[in-house]
């Protein structure tokens, strides 16, 4: 084992912490783990406070080193500055550096230092003064092939947070979309929070939910934790910390497992299998009257004989939706993870058992009024139709126009008289209503026309033009038969 060497360290200023730097999602660049604690898993950190100011004594001279703050591609960091005899160091990242910088200056050796060893770290009269009015110790530990921060722990009596509640925090460092990033997690009263943080402190994504699964369902990484990975988690950190499992029975007998740390764990062992015979290990002894299981069971008769279908179905289970986990619903109800999301969704849109809102119908007008004013001038124009006299479209209950030319040559002298009108499109759709009907249609008339056909009215065009000679009164008399 290297044996470390000690430096006299005096602490001129114990500095500050601030919160949204050693309790924020960038917290891994402000705390620092003691040299001989490197190996440990957990483990135990302590702050870098800034602005804080020591003194320390190597071959004679004194060291004043100062840390300070910078903003780096990583988040804020710690500064370093060395000073000693007139010479001073540039602004550096870490405490090695700035110390072996003056060292090497004003003695013109090689020699290189442990910034950590000598700021102190390993003295527990410096860790104290360090660790003063500290709220909460940091400490990180391995899980998989994560580290993760906790940054504050917190109970409650929530299940789906997993008995976590409002101040607890944690981070880690991860990839996402291909980038080194940072996941941040805090739990609030009601929800729980991830936001993802890339390089150079910017703010890549934040992703809100209802519980844990929820919210990691969102951000779509990692999904190979899902369900008990919180527990999976919580069983490595303990077994770091040097705890033995010593449940008396099998995990398939009981959802409760038991953690000892006792020099004598086989007592405490058999004192928990003689508990479990007895019946006292559950979370309602046998000898009880089971109101839990009762409940579970008359909810579930509740859902499988609604008759409201699956909206009726899903309204009756956002009642207890956010009460618990969906371990517990899925064990008892036996229903889907697919139907207890939307189930949550529904409980958050419509609240516990709201009904389902039918959202208002929305008509969108798409010509302008101006436009609609125009194609209505240009087709009840005298000139571009004639309007039936005793017809009405059995839709609209409008009278029907007669158009006096095709379709093609009314666009054209549309398009003449509103250069800046409907399209061409619109213009056609609108004539394809019953209200307006061209020569074609006019079999439809009347009964007289309906048995006869158009032919007819052709043959009266061509003795009107054959037997009348002045244009005036043909005109008069062709409009005439159109209207009869």
């Amino acid at each position: 084992m290297t044996k470390r060497k000690k430096y006299t360290t005096t602490l001129i200023f114990r500095g500050h912490l601030a919160e949204d730097l050693h309790f924020g999602p960038f917290c891994h660049n402000w705390w620092i783990s003691r040299p001989s604690e490197k190996i440990n898993n957990p483990c135990l950190l302590y702050p870098i406070r800034i602005q804080s100011k020591l003194l320390v004594t190597l071959n004679g001279h004194d060291f004043i080193i100062e840390v300070g703050q910078l903003e780096s591609e990583f988040g804020p960091h710690p500064s370093y500055i060395c000073k000693c005899d007139g010479v001073q160091s540039e602004i550096c990242k870490t405490p090695s550096t700035a110390i072996t910088m003056v060292y090497q200056k004003i003695f013109q050796s090689k020699t290189n230092f442990s910034g950590p060893e000598v700021m102190g770290y390993d003295t527990s009269e410096l860790v104290q003064e360090y660790l003063h009015e500290l709220p909460f110790q940091v400490f990180n530990y391995s899980f998989n092939k994560l580290r993760i921060w906790i940054l504050g722990v917190e109970k409650s009596n929530n299940e789906n947070f997993n008995f976590a509640g409002p101040g607890f925090k944690s981070a880690f460092i991860h990839s996402y979309n291909r980038q080194r990033s940072i996941f941040f997690q805090e739990v609030e009263f009601s929800e729980c929070r991830i936001t993802i943080y890339t390089e150079g402190n910017r703010l890549k994504k934040t992703f809100v939910g209802c519980d844990p699964n929820l919210v990691w369902n969102q951000v779509g990484y990692l999904k190979q934790f899902r369900g008990d990975h919180e527990y999976r988690a919580w069983e490595s950190l303990l077994r770091h910390v040097g705890c033995v499992e010593i449940t008396p029975f099998e995990k398939n007998q009981s959802e409760f497992r038991f953690w000892s740390r006792s020099t004598n764990l086989n007592t405490d062992k058999a004192s928990l299998a003689t508990l479990y015979t007895l019946g006292f290990l559950n979370p309602i002894p046998k000898y009880f009257k089971n109101n839990t299981k009762t409940f579970w069971q008359c909810f579930k008769d509740s859902l499988d004989t609604n008759a409201c279908g699956n909206n009726g179905k899903c309204c009756v289970l956002s009642i207890i939706a956010n009460a618990f986990s969906y371990e517990a619903i899925k064990e008892n109800l036996k229903v889907s993870n697919d139907a207890i999301l939307a189930t949550k969704k529904h409980s958050h849109t419509c609240g516990p058992g709201g009904q389902i809102k039918n959202k208002p119908a929305i008509t969108y007008e798409k010509i302008s009024p101006e436009k609609q004013e125009q194609i209505q001038q240009f087709l009840t124009n005298k000139a571009n139709v004639i309007m039936s006299s005793y017809k009405t479209d059995s839709v609209t209950d409008e009278p029907v126009y007669y158009l006096k030319d095709s379709k093609n040559v009314l666009w054209e002298r549309f398009r003449e008289e509103y250069p800046d009108g409907m399209r061409r499109t619109s213009f056609y759709a609108h004539l394809q209503e019953n209200q307006y009907i061209y020569h074609e249609n006019l079999g439809g008339l009347c009964q007289t026309c309906s048995k006869y056909g158009y032919d007819t009215f052709d043959k009266i065009n061509e003795l009107i033009h054959s037997n009348i000679k002045c244009h005036h009164i043909q005109n008069i008399l062709v409009i005439s038969k159109s209207i009869l």
